[in-house]
This record gives C-alpha cells, structure tokens and sequence, in this order.
C-alpha cells in the first residue's frame, strides 16, 4: 500500500475518533457505517456497534485530559482504516470524500485549527509545537522550554 494511502488512514482514524467526541458523533457513526457497509455489511454491523463505545471512551479520555488512551483509540481506527484500504483500495475516493465533505467540517467547528495534528510542526523543527492544548518553544536545539501555567483558553469558550 502506498505512502498516500497510509496517510489517508491516518487522517481517517484520527477523524473518526475526533468526531465522536462532537454532538454531530450519530452523524459521523453514520458516514463510516455507510463506507464499511461498501466493503463488507458484515463489517459495518460490526463498526456500527462499536462506534458508541469509542465515543464513550474518546470523551472519557477527554473528560480527565488523558491523551494517551485517546490516542490509542486513534491508533485503532487508523489500523482498522488500513486494513480497509488495503483490502479495498477502490474506497480511497470514498475515504476521501467522506473526509472532505462530512467529518472535516463537522471537526472545523469543534476544535481550534491548530488541533489537527496535521498542523503541527513536526518535533524536529524550530518553532512553536503545540502539546496537549499547551504550548512550549522549541528552540533550534530541539529543547523545550516549559509551557506556561494553566490554559491559554478555557476550552469551554470553544
């Protein structure tokens, strides 16, 4: 499988599970159902199920700012849309689409645009990383200067 549709699954699962979290999640439960259904409806029986209980857990996860565990589930949901990929690459364009047209919006309004991880600066570089809703500096050593105390921005504003 090629880097582009790595990428693809990467991006889906962290979509997925950041979706869940929003009061659009049977929405979004919905899209991925309908995309796993393409694939096998055995398959999509059996996402349909599980998607209430990643929900639970994402907003758990976010609930005691563990993100960790919230990152294990993306982890899952980008394996699971690799396997999909892999054994179904024809549903790239689906993927895509529903990206595109019903999880990336319904994220736009949730989140500050410097949550996607896809934004972020990767470690190695000079500049501002953001981290865990926190922010450090990290200077052209590659070390972290301390965050400052408490949150930027309650995120009851957002």
């Amino acid at each position: 499988m090629g880097p582009e549709l790595v990428a693809l699954a990467n991006r889906a699962g962290a979509a997925v599970v950041r979706a869940l979290t929003t009061d659009a999640w049977e929405n979004a439960r919905d899209a991925v159902v309908r995309l796993w259904h393409r694939a096998d409806p055995r398959l999509a029986e059996a996402v349909e199920t599980e998607l209430p209980e990643v929900r639970a857990h994402a907003r758990a996860a976010r609930a005691i700012d563990d993100g960790q565990a919230e990152q294990e589930l993306v982890r899952r949901w980008q394996d699971l849309f690799f396997g999909l990929l892999a054994t179904h690459p024809e549903l790239a364009r689906e993927l895509r689409r529903l990206l595109d047209d019903e999880l990336d919006p319904m994220l736009s309004d949730s989140q500050p645009p410097w949550a996607d991880p896809d934004l972020r600066p990767a470690p190695r570089d000079p500049g501002i990383v953001i981290e865990g809703g926190d922010f450090g500096v990290l200077a052209g050593d590659g070390a972290h200067a301390a965050p400052p105390p408490g949150p930027i921005v309650d995120e009851d504003e957002w």
